[in-house]
């Protein structure tokens, strides 16, 4: 497929095991601004369902809640943040 030559090549990775996401992002934790709030949520809830799975061997309609939960505030903080980014081109454009 051609293009126009002005879009770079984009990659995609994949971490599927928890034990990795929860290494990859407590690794990267540190040095996250804009997605910080996100992967805190994230790891909270990721290490708490580890270690509950982990001693009972099973999920629980609490865990599918909480999962639930976990999507519903990411979901919101997602909505939050591309609502702030037009509001900043916004007034960025009113400035300039």
């Amino acid at each position: 497929m051609k293009g126009s030559g002005k879009r770079r090549t984009a990659y995609q990775w994949q971490i599927s095991k928890r034990s990795d996401v929860i290494a990859f992002l407590s690794t990267i934790f540190p040095y996250l601004k804009v997605k910080r709030e996100q992967v805190e949520i994230l790891l909270t809830h990721l290490k708490l369902e580890a270690s509950y799975v982990k001693k009972h061997g099973s999920v629980t309609p609490e865990v599918v809640e909480s999962r639930q939960q976990v999507v519903d505030k990411l979901k919101a903080l997602k909505w939050m943040d591309s609502v702030e980014s037009v509001e900043t081109r916004r007034t960025e454009a009113i400035i300039h």
